[in-house]
């Protein structure tokens, strides 16, 4: 009777919350959509979807014989892999409002296909809890209404790695492979999940396809794209965007050490190490049954998904450019965690602490003294959290038998 109690209550919340979404989130979205931003110096007219524009103005130029990384000797705004060019070519010969019009929809089906295979691997009787956190969470996330404004790629980056982790869960391992290698030719950092998939899970194999399908994606490209594209992003561009930017909406924390270049790659490098060395010893620490992972997850899955979050927020810390957009990356890793820390009896300051982490990882960043930084302070805080969680268990959880250290 509890069960079935516990249930009508999910479901009812999650009727409210689709309800919420749909008369309050649905038309806050629609103007965060049509929002123009005004014309500067590096742009000659006022436009919606700015991030959009880059991509679609580099297709454009691609199309023209031209090379899209530049003006003139300055950089241009398209900053990405060349390997997908083709495809902006493609969106490019559609009118403006129609091309962003097809973005747009394009980043909620790719992101409704994620949260429902996640949803999919998860234990039958934990699936209605995650809908509920995923929805919530996606509704109460600044970072994505200024993401749907800009019209950035970073959707469509989450629903990639989190259907990559979702086939992975499910056995498909070359369909996951490929998911990771297409996030990462549109925009590197997903390479660095590696970092879990290698040192964490130990999977050689997955290394090996991950890198057959970059390679394939790649190789594909230069029937269309010149080869020269190639080492002029990786030895032009690539160094330009790890020199981070100290402007205020950057949530990285490279963003205080703009102005010395080197240090701040190096303070990068030394954060991904130290990262690699902190889930090696956890990797030791931790019973083989947590170094899986299989569908269907349940709280046995706690550890593996928390070194999965811990790595995206590594990459979204030490990256050099990481807009407060970038931070809808995190929504269904949140609700995936967070699903699973529900189940394994955290001690109440802990979860609090964690809920805390998640609010300000979602939060809305205003340009002024610490409040400029929100979602970076978040992500630290959930960092030390997770860490902390791993490391010293019996601190952070009450006896659970899985999670005692062998």
């Amino acid at each position: 009777m509890k069960t079935q109690t516990s249930r009508q209550f999910f479901a009812l919340m999650l009727v409210v919350i689709l309800a919420l979404g749909w008369n309050y989130w649905l038309p806050t979205a629609e103007n965060f959509y049509n929002l123009v931003t005004k014309a500067n110096a590096n742009r000659a007219r006022d436009l919606q979807n700015v991030d959009f524009y880059a991509y679609y103005n580099a297709g454009a130029r691609f199309s023209n014989g031209e090379n899209p990384y530049y003006w003139g000797e300055q950089f241009s705004d398209y900053l990405y892999p060349p390997t997908l060019l083709p495809m902006y070519s493609l969106l490019a010969r559609l009118p403006y409002n129609q091309a962003r019009l097809f973005w747009l929809a394009m980043y909620f089906i790719v992101y409704l296909i994620a949260m429902t295979s996640l949803a999919l691997t998860l234990q039958r009787e934990l699936r209605l809890v995650f809908w509920i956190l995923a929805v919530l969470l996606t509704l109460v996330s600044f970072p994505l209404l200024n993401h749907i404004h800009n019209g950035q790629a970073d959707v469509f980056i989450a629903g990639f790695s989190m259907g990559g982790l979702a086939a992975y869960a499910r056995g498909r391992r070359w369909l996951a492979a490929f998911l990771f290698a297409l996030g990462t030719v549109m925009k590197v950092s997903p390479l660095l999940f590696l970092i879990f998939f290698v040192i964490y899970l130990r999977d050689w194999s997955f290394l090996v396809e991950f890198l057959v399908n970059c390679l394939g994606l790649c190789l594909l490209s230069l029937i269309f794209i010149p080869a020269g594209l190639y080492p002029d992003y990786i030895l032009n561009i690539l160094p330009e965007i790890s020199k981070g930017t100290d402007y205020w909406i950057n949530q990285s924390l490279l963003k205080y050490l703009y102005g010395n270049a080197i240090v701040a790659q190096l303070v990068a490098v030394m954060g991904i190490i130290g990262f690699m060395v902190l889930t090696w010893v956890i990797r030791q620490r931790s019973r083989l049954q947590e170094s899986r992972l299989v569908a269907p997850l349940d709280r046995g899955a706690m550890t593996v998904v928390t070194i999965f979050l811990m790595n995206l927020l590594v990459i979204l810390v030490f990256a050099g450019k990481a807009w407060s957009m970038a931070y809808a990356w995190t929504i269904l890793p949140a609700a995936l965690y967070l699903t699973l820390l529900l189940q394994v009896e955290p001690r109440p300051i802990y979860l609090y602490l964690n809920i805390a982490g998640i609010f300000l990882i979602s939060a809305k960043v205003y340009g002024y003294p610490l409040l400029d930084s929100l979602n970076l302070w978040g992500s630290l805080l959930l960092l030390g959290l997770c860490g902390t969680g791993l490391l010293f268990r019996r601190q952070a959880f009450r006896h659970v038998p899985w999670l005692d250290v062998k």
